[in-house]
């Protein structure tokens, strides 16, 4: 105090700051407030207010990466990608928002979206390009963790669509089965 802080309340948020960027980086660390460790903490509480609006305002849309059967040299199959259209920013990079909204949570309603939006588009691609056409979507950790994320919802949904189980694939990381609890397991 003074440079830190003019009373005490603006001294313990601006310690408290300080003290979470020490432990997001490690054990047996330390940091000191600063005004670019303020303006790194505006920044990602805007960005989760952006992204909260995001959501619901649709700002997110889908690409899709094809695979590709080097034998017959036929698209068979394809990964759903999200990218958020930001009307300020534009196309936002998922290296940007996916960590807030893992974060946050706003990654279980995020890629339960991206789950029926790619759904949706597979059972059209199915119905008039190829019957066996498949698609892969990424699964949050977070996801899987997520109480309110239920797989049964996914497979009542693909059943809804006429969609066999088969014709997609969940991609995890690694580290949900190696870190993961019982629960997350059976998910």
């Amino acid at each position: 105090a003074p440079r830190d802080g003019s009373d005490v309340d603006e001294l313990l948020k601006n310690a408290d700051l300080a003290m979470y960027a020490s432990k997001a980086r490690g054990r047996n660390r330390y940091s000191e407030f600063s005004g670019a460790l303020l303006e790194r903490e505006q920044q990602r509480l805007q960005m989760l207010h952006e992204l909260e609006k995001g959501l619901q305002r649709e700002e997110f849309v889908l690409h899709y990466q094809p695979i590709v059967d080097l034998r017959t040299l036929r698209i068979v199959k394809a990964e759903a990608l999200v990218r958020w259209q930001q009307p300020l920013h534009g196309l936002v990079s998922p290296a940007q928002f996916i960590p807030a909204a893992e974060e946050s949570g706003l990654i279980v309603p995020l890629g339960d979206w991206v789950l029926r939006q790619a759904t949706r588009q597979l059972q059209d691609w199915r119905a008039h390009i190829a019957p066996d056409f498949s698609l892969s979507v990424n699964v949050s950790p977070r996801q899987l963790h997520a109480d309110e994320q239920k797989v049964q919802d996914w497979l009542d949904w693909l059943a809804q669509l006429s969609l066999p189980p088969h014709s997609l694939t969940l991609e995890i990381t690694e580290g949900v089965l190696l870190n993961g609890d019982r629960a997350t397991s059976d998910k």
